[in-house]
């Protein structure tokens, strides 16, 4: 807020958003293939345990759709939080040659050389080196990606084709499928628990305050499930692709945990949690009323 604005609050959201409305319809028909693959011959309604092997195909399928254009957000977002300031980068044993450290008017540090050289427009400190370390990262300094378009081409260009899009595949699946597991269970025994609590023959009678509550209860309940996996696919997605921090998805959970212990995997678990109650009431209402409608239940 301070350096952007309220805008800030929403960077690296545009690809997301754009996909959002695509990707909740790949998880809602995944998960409808996935109903009518488990459909019993007597026709009675699936169970919950059924309802939680749906929610790992429809994972599955989301998972392709989300790394992606999770990772091109990560990377806007990244960029956007680690411009370095000044104050926090010391001079006193720079090589020699590097004659200045100028701060721009927003506290936005470059390094410049004296005789000659090009600016470099990478450089932050890395906390806890010694006065005059530097490190260079991919997402300081100026920025390297203009928007989600420009992320696209640069990780295609230059992290190995189509298959860097997909760098923290591994723990996206780990959110997803485990996720949409417990969520699309926990949707299906609330309903059942609300339709039997309101004498109801069946959840297709259900109120659309009793589905929202259901919804955002499930969204909830999909957090608490798998948020450290998501903590450890954003720390991969952003990592550097020439100098690595992380050697795969153990390795980085190691040394998140060896560095903040159980703490690392929690961080910003609120807003994520407050924000998922809201969207999934919303996502599970509209897709009931869509599927009430074209089926005529």
């Amino acid at each position: 807020m301070a350096e952007g604005g309220v805008y800030s609050l929403f960077r690296g959201m545009s690809a997301p958003f754009a996909t959002v409305a695509f990707y909740n319809a790949i998880l809602f028909a995944a998960r409808g293939q996935m109903e009518s693959m488990l459909a019993h011959p007597d026709g009675s309604p699936l169970s919950v345990s059924d309802q939680a092997v749906a929610g790992i195909g429809a994972g599955t399928a989301g998972a392709l759709i989300a790394c992606p254009t999770e990772l091109i957000k990560c990377r806007l977002q990244a960029q956007a939080g680690s411009k370095p300031s000044a104050a926090h980068i010391h001079t006193a044993s720079l090589p020699a040659g590097l004659a200045t450290l100028s701060q721009s008017g927003k506290g936005l540090a470059s390094l410049t050389q004296a005789k000659g050289f090009s600016t470099l427009p990478l450089a932050t400190a890395t906390s806890g080196t010694t006065p005059g370390a530097i490190h260079l990262g991919d997402y300081t300094g100026s920025l390297q990606y203009k928007g989600p378009m420009d992320v696209m081409r640069q990780v295609m260009r230059s992290e190995g084709g189509v298959i860097g899009l997909y760098k923290g595949l591994v723990p996206t699946l780990l959110r997803e499928v485990p996720g949409c597991a417990a969520m699309f269970a926990a949707y299906e025994a609330i309903k059942l628990s609300a339709a039997k609590q309101q004498g109801l023959s069946n959840t297709n009678e259900l109120g659309k305050g009793t589905l929202m509550v259901a919804g955002g209860a499930a969204g909830a309940v999909y957090w608490l499930t798998v948020y450290p996996a998501d903590i450890i696919k954003s720390k991969l997605q952003t990592d550097s692709y020439q100098q690595p921090a992380y050697r795969g998805t153990l390795h980085c959970a190691r040394q998140l945990y060896a560095a903040d212990g159980m703490a690392a995997f929690f961080k910003g678990f609120s807003p994520a949690f407050g924000r998922s109650v809201p969207a999934n009431a919303a996502a599970f209402l509209v897709y009931e009323m869509v599927r009430q409608t074209m089926t005529g239940a």
